[in-house]
């Protein structure tokens, strides 16, 4: 049987190679620069190359002082190795996505069996939210690489009494605060702390939490102590003060959203592993109400802490983004993979709720199918783009539905595998880039870069969109024209351009065609490129 077992984890390798391929890297820069956040930290690490500066970073040529440099610095590597592009931008996350699923694999492998490490590396690879971060140029993959990884070293740490995992422990924790800031040094030192207060199975040492954490700020410090002496107050004011402590506390930054919001986002994000948390809570309240606050394992009630202390300080913050619980989802991957380990040994618990959660991936995953085909069809008036997803989605869930009945659990698992791989394969080659139009201006700008300069720059109406910025090489208005007002004035006040270049959606084009007269008009997606002569 253990021979058998071993040749089938053997066959199951080269998949999950491929697996990790198709959700982490093909593809990787079909698509152009979606949102705010790639264009920007793009044009970050391009300009710490330009400048060989990497303490500072700068947004077109001015500090920016935000977020911390790791990815910066990351991009700016790979920038120099391989060149500037989407591709390489993107680079930098994809391997901390993988190498993050890789090592959290190898944490349970041996903590639990080679199977069950096997299993969290294949659910972390194919979650959504979590490939999709993996596929973006921003810094939410590297905290949750780094942080991840400080986590397992700290348990690993305090179960063997490792001087080794203590000092890569700190090492991991320092370049968290690197990643994203100070959250990271609160989640740690409230998950230990928390951790520390119930009894579990670890040969716990204060003095050895506290060590790794010294040596975490330690190894970030000297960014911190650089950048305050090269900026002074603004980066005590807009680091810590406005992009820290007051999006935590207020709504400023505009992301307000309701305190049961990242338990959504776990259901949604994580699906369909989510599902199989359910008969792991049901297993965990069964266990303390026979054993009280006594644990006969570390492993899972470590896993849960890793989880909860994310959810709870995050729902607490005035601001939220999807982002933000990504810290929790290797926790989450593992705790799944122990119960489909314990699912494939016949466990009866786990069985007996098995009917359940695959009726509800079965019923989901239809209603997910159903609601991408009416968004695509209402949105972009292209209902095959949905249905393009939605068709492995609903497969997925039929297939694990199919494999219970017929009591073939592997091949009900290696069918949410292989539909959610199919779904990464399908997003990021096919539908992403026929959906770029509606969220890029890439084709457009590229359309009249050459025509661009400081001079005559690309001028934004009505409309803004920090792709244009990045496009067009920062040879554009930093801020939009609001109404025909400002655009009129505008033109009086520069009226020696030969040709003006604007960028408006619909609402805009309608006021330029009733001010003047248009020598072009192109349109990708919803939005217009508009050529206007004197």
């Amino acid at each position: 049987m253990n021979e058998f077992l071993s040749r089938g984890l053997r066959l199951l390798l080269p998949l999950s190679l491929l697996v990790l391929l198709a959700t982490h890297f093909l593809a990787l820069g079909w698509m152009p620069f979606f949102g705010a956040d790639e264009p920007r930290y793009a044009r970050i690490g391009e300009e710490m190359v330009l400048r060989d500066d990497y303490v500072t970073p700068t947004l077109n040529l001015k500090p920016w002082l935000e977020k911390p440099p790791l990815l910066f610095w990351a991009e700016a590597i790979s920038f120099r190795l391989f060149g500037i592009s989407e591709t390489t931008a993107r680079l930098p996350a994809a391997l901390m996505g993988g190498l993050c699923a890789l090592l959290s694999g190898c944490f349970l492998a041996g903590r639990a069996t080679q199977r069950a490490g096997l299993l969290s590396f294949l659910i972390l690879a194919t979650t959504p939210l979590f490939f999709a971060y993996s596929r973006a140029a921003s810094t939410d993959m590297p905290l949750v690489a780094t942080y991840a990884l400080a986590m397992i070293s700290t348990y690993l740490a305090l179960g063997q009494r490792s001087h080794w995992h203590t000092a890569a422990a700190g090492l991991f924790l320092g370049l968290a605060l690197l990643a994203k800031g100070p959250v990271a040094l609160i989640l740690f030192a409230g998950s230990w702390t928390l951790l520390g207060l119930i009894e579990l199975p670890l040969a716990w040492s204060w003095m050895r939490l506290t060590t790794i954490m010294f040596l975490g700020v330690l190894v970030a410090a000297p960014w911190y102590w650089w950048v305050w002496v090269e900026n002074g107050f603004d980066f005590i004011v807009t680091f810590f003060v406005n992009h820290h402590l007051a999006r935590f506390l207020t709504t400023m930054h505009r992301h307000p959203q309701p305190f049961w919001f990242f338990a959504g986002i776990i259901l949604l994000g994580f699906f369909p592993w989510s599902i199989f948390l359910f008969s792991n809570i049901r297993r965990q309240i069964r266990g303390l109400r026979r054993r009280g606050v006594r644990f006969e394992s570390a492993l899972e009630p470590f896993l849960w802490i890793w989880v909860l202390v994310p959810l709870v300080f995050f729902s607490l913050s005035s601001s939220k983004l999807a982002g933000y619980i990504l810290p929790a989802f290797p926790a989450l991957a593992m705790i799944v993979a122990l119960e489909w380990e314990r699912l494939l040994k016949g466990d009866l618990v786990t069985l007996g709720s098995m009917r359940i959660q695959a009726a509800l991936i079965g019923a989901i995953s239809m209603i997910l199918a159903l609601v991408m085909v009416l968004a695509s069809a209402l949105y972009y008036r292209q209902a095959l783009w949905g249905l393009v997803l939605a068709v492995p989605t609903a497969l997925g869930g039929l297939g694990l539905h199919v494999a219970w009945r017929r009591r073939q659990l592997h091949s009900g698992f290696l069918a949410l595998v292989l539909a959610f791989s199919t779904v990464a394969v399908l997003a990021y080659a096919w539908v992403g880039p026929r959906l770029a139009n509606f969220h890029s201006t890439k084709d457009l700008v590229r359309l009249v870069e050459d025509r661009l300069s400081p001079d005559q720059p690309l001028i934004l109406y009505r409309f803004f969109h920090h792709t244009a910025l990045y496009y067009s090489g920062y040879r554009s208005l930093d801020e939009p024209l609001r109404d025909k007002g400002e655009l009129l004035n505008y033109l009086a006040e520069n009226s020696s351009q030969s040709e003006y270049f604007i960028l408006a959606k619909l609402n805009g084009l309608i006021d330029l065609r009733e001010e003047m007269e248009l020598a072009e008009v192109v349109q990708r997606g919803d939005v217009y490129l508009i050529t206007v002569r004197p």
